[in-house]
């Protein structure tokens, strides 16, 4: 019984066996693979939680925080340091002397004002942080209405200095094209000169008060010309050493020019010749050999002049602001030679035609001479000039009173402390009358009279716009105001008559009537 049992249980289990496939290694082996899919799945979720928590942006900022906030305090420093750093100096001088440092953005960081004229032209404005094209037309156009820029003064130096010396000529290039632009605008012609400052003596510019711009000007000027000593140059204008530059055509390699310097502020070398002519009481028809020099002494601009004449040689040195006689020599020419002529004996008969002939040309000569006398007049810059080299100050006002007979300048001057009132003879060249007195009405503009323009100044513009070498100004006198002091007058120049005003601080012109049909020139002043 137990037997079949066992029988029944293998015949059941192979039936089973049979009717449903062992899939029991099928299953391990899925089994093993979850198992693996379970694994690796949790292990990426390890590893993504991982990452989530490594990119965690509280855990990264409060990392990275600290470097970036070192990385901002590094560039901050240095873009700050940058912008508060000194890229280049630029300076300009006139006669105020004015030097901005500006940094590599060219805002100007620094205004160093040099002098007490660079004071008054800076003022109250505050040029801190403003652009350098701005900062400079600033200081132009003050420059310009305080009238330390003019028709007569109109040089400017353009000194920059930095450590990239092709910045340096870009700069100097842009600058004397902007202010070149800006000053014909005001209806100026300027002469500007640019530089590089490298290589300059910057004791001998502190020693002095000066920028080191015009510190190497000036020892670019007195290296090539002995003859002029540092010091004596230090108190000119930019202007001056212009003029001297071109005068005694000194070679500048460093310094770039364009324009040219304005000889308006000055007599000019044809009065200045006639001043010492008249003064030797020679005619240029008798001059044998003449030298004319613009020169400096002892921060004075002056011209040198040297004539031969008549046996005798004559050496001048004129004041070239005001014509007045500086210093003056004569000695005698030992190059001179006198014309001799050899004429043979005449006969009785030919000495009496010769002595007829001999009274007749006398009488001749006589009277060619007493016309030249009473034709010839003492030009009105020559009167102005005898009146300053006997009395010096200023004139305050001087008028020509026509008399075919005896013609008179008329005028009044005044120097510190005293007034004269004078006429002088216009055929002999001697004062008539010369009365001077106590006056103190120089105290009211002595302030002043180094910014204004002369009265010689004056009348020249006034022959310059009329167009007409033989214009005479027939009066000219000198009115004082506080704001506005002025030279007013009338000239003459045929068929034309002029009244005129001209500002002192400038030389521009406040008043210009032009009237025709007016004779007065051709029937009293065409020999003046």
């Amino acid at each position: 019984m137990k037997q079949n049992n066992q029988m029944i249980e293998s015949r059941l289990k192979r039936a089973v066996d049979a009717a449903v496939p062992n899939i029991l290694p099928e299953l391990l082996l899925n089994i093993e693979k979850k198992e693996v899919l379970k694994m690796n799945d949790d292990h990426t979720r390890e590893e993504v939680a991982t990452k989530e928590k490594k990119t965690n942006p509280r855990r990264w900022f409060r990392t990275v925080a600290p470097i970036a906030a070192a990385l901002v305090l590094v560039f901050g420093v240095w873009f700050g340091t940058a912008n508060y750093r000194t890229d280049a100096v630029v300076a300009f001088d006139v006669n105020p002397s004015i030097e901005l440092s500006v940094n590599r953005a060219e805002k100007v960081l620094k205004v160093n004002s040099q002098n007490q004229d660079a004071y008054e032209v800076v003022g109250s404005m505050d040029l801190k942080g403003v652009d350098l094209d701005v900062a400079v037309n600033a200081l132009i156009g003050s420059m310009v209405q305080k009238g330390y820029i003019s028709e007569m003064n109109n040089s400017i130096l353009i000194t920059v200095n930095s450590n990239d010396a092709e910045k340096d000529e870009q700069l100097q290039e842009r600058l004397s094209a902007n202010i070149s632009s800006l000053l014909k605008g005001l209806s100026i012609d300027g002469a500007i000169l640019t530089q590089s400052a490298h290589g300059s003596d910057d004791d001998l510019a502190e020693k002095y008060g000066i920028t080191s711009g015009k510190a190497t000007l000036i020892e670019q000027i007195a290296g090539q010309d002995p003859t002029l000593e540092y010091q004596d140059l230090v108190g000119l204008s930019i202007n001056d050493l212009n003029l001297l530059i071109e005068s005694r055509q000194i070679e500048q390699v460093r310094v770039k020019t364009s324009g040219q310097a304005s000889e308006k502020d000055y007599i000019g070398i044809e009065q200045a010749k006639e001043i010492a002519l008249a003064h030797a009481k020679v005619a240029m028809t008798d001059v044998r050999k003449m030298e004319i020099e613009f020169d400096s002494d002892k921060g004075h601009m002056i011209y040198e002049i040297e004539f031969y004449a008549n046996g005798f040689e004559y050496e001048y040195e004129i004041d070239a602001k005001n014509g007045r006689i500086l210093e003056f020599e004569k000695d005698n020419d030992d190059d001179y030679k006198k014309p001799e002529a050899s004429i043979p004996a005449p006969s009785q008969e030919t000495s009496r035609e010769t002595s007829r002939a001999h009274t007749s040309t006398t009488q001749q000569a006589a009277t060619t001479t007493t016309k030249a006398a009473t034709s010839e007049r003492l030009s009105a810059a020559g009167a102005r000039s005898l009146v300053l080299n006997n009395f010096g100050g200023m004139i305050e006002k001087i008028e020509y009173s026509y008399n075919e007979s005896e013609p008179l300048y008329k005028g009044e001057a005044v120097k510190p402390g005293s007034r004269v009132v004078f006429e002088l003879n216009a055929i002999t060249h001697r004062f008539k009358k010369w009365d001077v007195s106590n006056d103190n009405d120089w105290n009211k503009w002595a302030h002043a009279v180094p910014h204004m323009i002369t009265m010689d100044q004056a009348a020249k513009s006034v022959i310059s716009k009329s167009g007409q070498d033989n214009t005479f100004v027939q009066k000219i006198e000198f009115n004082w105001d506080n704001e506005e002091p002025l030279y007013q007058g009338e000239a003459f120049y045929r068929g034309h008559k002029i009244s005129f005003e001209i500002k002192a601080y400038g030389g521009g012109f406040y008043k210009w009537d032009l009237d025709g049909g007016d004779e007065t020139w051709a029937e009293k002043y065409y020999n003046v």
